[in-house]
């Protein structure tokens, strides 16, 4: 097995190559396992099980060293058998060393060559990852060959002899990168290296080497690591208070990283309280970067990172500069970050340079870190320009047949919403190939998963192929399952079969089982499900299922009213729950009220909650005067931190609810600086939105009105535009919200001179538009004309200038009296019909549009009076019913009416 031909064919040494570990094609860093979590935020609503799912923290294992692992220990010995080893260029010459001196090798030179190999092992890798492969592949085809090769089997006999002569040091090197090179802990050679450890660290503990017994022991995903470790855990946890030197802490961000499961709060707050002492005290700093990307690493997991993510910004903008001299593996692993907790927002530009620079550095062949790269620049690439990648991720299609890259390729053709039909059904033929060869060794679940959500961003759309394909997995899958302990399980094969299969008999199978178990299900399944209805509930012919989407239905809400009645005090979980409200057949406001009141309980806010805030709260028409604070509070606390669209959100979501801060001034300053800087990177809806809601406080200022109407901004709509995926939804709602700022910037700020542009639009869409009347429009027409007595004096569905529509409109004199004739009119009041959804619930109070649209029709002349459904549904009779309707024409009649019965 000699790769020395294929590797030094320019008769260059190995230990010359000097730039090892900063060319990209050489990169020690680069794993495999980073894609598999890069995770692009999503614009919509569809839930995501990246959020949720366990992080495999492979990825997670930042190095502070950066060069050879043969310079680890031995590098400038004398003794000659090391030199030897530390020189050798090829696996052939290394065996040979073994085979002519094993007799002499000592724990020194067992462990120099185990580190030898695993250099080896790496320069493999860079090569054959370079043409077809992927890392993990070309490592197992090294270490399998590796295996078959006598000397290297003496080599681990002689460890097992010799492992008593080892030192706890020597040891867990050797331990730590025979694992690296691919020997599992369950062998004979790796139990008897552990178990020795551990007895050596036990009777003289040292951090460093239990952190690398810990990395060695948790490469395996068991409950046996923990077993293992157990005993050391409390020595670990005890050094988070002692930690004193950055080396101590690198290792304990790792250990805690591996122990992360049975970290305690007090453990967390501990550690995470040592790290802002070591910051505020000038130890911890942008030269220690590879140390800091360790820490936000453990801090960002999913079951505490909502309560971090102001200390992972703060660690983040320590290394900020730092990002030009970060490896590929680290740019990754910080976009990882960044896309999950969405901040901050001033290492964006650095980074976005440095993964511009790794992409034009690897070859262009669809390798996992390509295409991860590329998912990077179409996030931080302005929405208009996305369309330059099209190219790009067709090549890679066309190109990739690797199942952990094709993993990766689908989130960035959901991302990018492709409508190329030809394009999705080639990538799913490919999927399907290897479901077809490598069931095996793949996670069917993931892959039916991604299949749903991919038919739900590309407007449904269906590979009948792929599906039969995978419900016959999932079938046999199913037979495997124990329903009892797995329900999880079962919710996944489940949202599949409700939305593809037509087998009844299976599906009675899976909903009886869900029933059974409902109560073992986890947060994510009930959310995976209740998305799934929704789906449903799109479909044609859905009523040959819809007693089974029924049952489902109802087996959600009973989970969600236990969990609910549990007074949990996880803000992850209550957003999983409310949005599974929102997303099931039938919104229960039992439910939600329920669910909304638990946010009272926490008084943490990050960016990623307040866009799961935002989500829920708009869906839910609620109003939490407290939490909207708070999400206000952190905005002006943090301002340089928070992404443009999720200022915009916090805004928007304040003018929806009709909601008035406490200071609306500073809040809307600091918005508005936050969206100057950021808005080339939002969507020019997202602006518009902003701009709406900055129009409702009066506080939109001239330059970003002068920035939206202007040829360039639409332009860069138009683009918007041809490139978006839903064609017959998004332009219309984008034109109608630009209709909406236009009127408001015409009738609140005449002095910027912006033109009325949409008169067309408002004949073709609202005036040219048949309206049908609602029960309740009739019921409120015939009342009027009953208190009015001639039908001429009452207008109904007038369009006002600039587009408002007006339910009725009553002509009024002087005397408040009702006139017939337009030239005695001296009044015209406005009937606005409400209905239910126009208050906010919780608090109530009229909502953002409807109030902006009050201020409006008065500057137009109008005096306007709402008619609210709820008030109407109240009265029963006839009389109390024309009383009300006369009480909001003449209110001042009937005050005069009170104060007389008064005296």
């Amino acid at each position: 097995m000699c790769i020395k031909p294929l590797l030094f064919h320019l008769q260059c040494r190995y230990f010359k190559i000097n730039n090892y570990g900063k060319c990209s094609a050489f990169n020690k860093f680069i794993s495999t396992s980073a894609a598999h979590h890069l995770r692009i935020p999503a614009q919509d609503e569809t839930p995501s099980d990246d959020d949720t799912a366990e992080i495999d923290d492979s990825y997670l294992n930042i190095t502070t060293y950066e060069g050879y692992a043969r310079d680890l220990l031995f590098k400038n010995s004398k003794d000659l058998l090391l030199r030897h080893i530390y020189h050798c260029a090829s696996v052939q010459e290394l065996l040979s060393v073994i085979d002519k001196n094993l007799n002499h090798f000592e724990h020194e030179h067992i462990t120099q060559t185990v580190f030898v190999l695993h250099d080896l092992q790496r320069i493999y890798q860079d090569f054959s990852s370079s043409k077809t492969k992927n890392l993990s592949q070309s490592a197992n085809e090294f270490f399998e060959k590796l295996q078959k090769e006598d000397h290297f089997q003496k080599l681990l006999t002689l460890t097992e002899t010799k492992v008593h002569h080892f030192d706890s040091r020597t040891l867990s090197y050797c331990a730590l990168y025979l694992n690296k090179l691919g020997l599992t802990i369950d062998t004979k050679t790796m139990q008897l290296l552990c178990d020795t450890l551990k007895k050596k660290l036990l009777d003289k503990f040292s951090l460093a080497s239990t952190t690398r017994f810990l990395e060695t022991v948790f490469s395996e995903t068991s409950l046996r690591p923990f077993f293992m470790s157990q005993e050391l855990m409390p020595l670990v946890f005890k050094e988070i208070e002692l930690c004193a030197s950055i080396e101590d802490l690198s290792n304990i961000s790792v250990s805690l990283n591996k122990l992360h499961r049975v970290v305690t709060e007090e453990s967390l707050d501990q550690y995470k309280t040592k790290v802002e002492s070591l910051i505020a005290n000038g130890f911890l700093t942008s030269k220690h970067y590879k140390v800091v990307l360790q820490i936000i690493s453990f801090l960002n997991y999913p079951k505490w990172r909502d309560k971090n993510t102001v200390l992972i910004s703060k660690c983040v903008s320590l290394v900020k500069d730092d990002v030009n001299n970060f490896n590929l593996n680290e740019v990754l692993i910080l976009c990882e970050i960044l896309f999950k907790i969405q901040e901050p927002s001033s290492v964006l530009n650095d980074l976005q340079r440095c993964s511009y620079k790794y992409f034009y550095q690897l070859e262009d062949f669809p390798t996992t870190q390509k295409i991860s790269l590329l998912s990077i620049l179409v996030f931080f690439t302005a929405p208009h320009m996305r369309s330059n990648f099209h190219k790009k991720l067709k090549k890679y299609v066309n190109e990739c047949e690797n199942y952990e890259n094709l993993l990766v390729l689908r989130k960035l053709l959901s991302y990018l919403k492709v409508s190329d039909v030809s394009l999705c059904n080639l990538y799913w033929e490919k999927m399907l190939n290897v479901v077809k060869t490598e069931h095996r060794h793949i996670d069917i679940l993931q892959i039916s998963q991604n299949y749903v959500s991919f038919s739900s961003d590309i407007d449904n759309y269906r590979h009948l192929e792929f599906e039969t394909e995978m419900l016959k997995h999932l079938s046999n899958l199913m037979k495997e399952v124990n329903c009892e302990f797995f329900p999880q399980k079962i919710a996944s094969i489940l949202s599949f079969v409700l939305l593809y299969g037509n087998d009844l008999s299976v599906l009675e199978y899976l909903v009886t089982k869900i029933e059974n178990n409902w109560h073992q299900l986890k947060p994510n399944d009930c959310l995976k499900l209740a998305y799934t209805l929704r789906l449903f509930n799109e479909t044609d012919k859905k009523y040959i299922k819809l007693s089974y989407a029924r049952r489902i239905d109802e087996a959600l809400s009973q989970y969600i009213l236990k969990e609910s009645a549990s007074h949990h005090q996880d803000l992850w979980k209550n957003n999983a729950l409310l949005k599974s409200c929102v997303y099931k057949n039938k919104v229960n406001m039992s439910e939600i009220t329920s669910l909304l009141h638990i946010y009272k309980n926490f008084q943490y806010i990050s960016s990623k909650n307040m866009e799961n805030l935002f989500y829920c709260f708009l869906m839910t028409n609620t109003l939490f005067p407290e939490l909207l604070e708070n999400m206000i509070k952190y905005i002006l606390t943090y301002k340089d931190h928070i992404l443009g669209f999720n200022a915009g959100r916090v805004l928007y979501l304040s003018y929806s609810l009709g909601y008035h801060p406490k200071n609306t001034t500073e809040f809307c300053a600091s918005v508005v600086d936050i969206i100057i800087r950021d808005q080339k990177r939002m969507t020019g809806l997202s602006i518009i939105y902003s701009a709406l809601a900055l129009c409702f406080y009066n506080k939109l200022p001239n330059s970003i009105i002068k920035s939206i109407f202007n040829v360039e901004f639409m332009d860069k709509l138009d683009s918007e535009l041809q490139q978006c995926y839903s064609k017959d939804k998004y332009p219309n709602r984008v034109r109608n919200y630009l209709m909406r700022l236009n009127r408001a910037v015409c009738l609140d700020y005449p002095e910027c001179n912006v033109p009325w542009f949409h008169q067309k639009y408002v004949d073709e869409n609202i005036k040219g538009k048949n309206r049908q009347p609602s029960f309740f429009t009739l019921k409120i027409r015939e009342h009027l004309l009953r208190i009015i007595q001639n039908k001429d004096a009452l207008s109904e569905n007038v369009v006002t200038p600039y587009g408002y529509q007006i339910d009725f409109v009553i002509n009024l004199n002087s005397k408040d009296e009702v006139v017939h004739n337009e030239s005695e009119c001296v009044k015209r009041l406005a009937l606005l019909l409400t209905p239910e959804y126009a208050y906010t619930t919780i608090t109530s109070q009229l909502k953002g549009s409807f109030q902006l649209k009050k201020r409006h029709l008065e500057m137009l002349g109008y005096k306007v009076v709402f008619v609210k459904s709820s008030d109407w549904i109240g009265l029963y009779y006839t009389e109390d019913r024309i009383d009300y309707l006369e009480h909001l024409i003449w209110p001042k009649k009937f005050s005069e009416i009170k104060t007389q019965t008064f005296r």
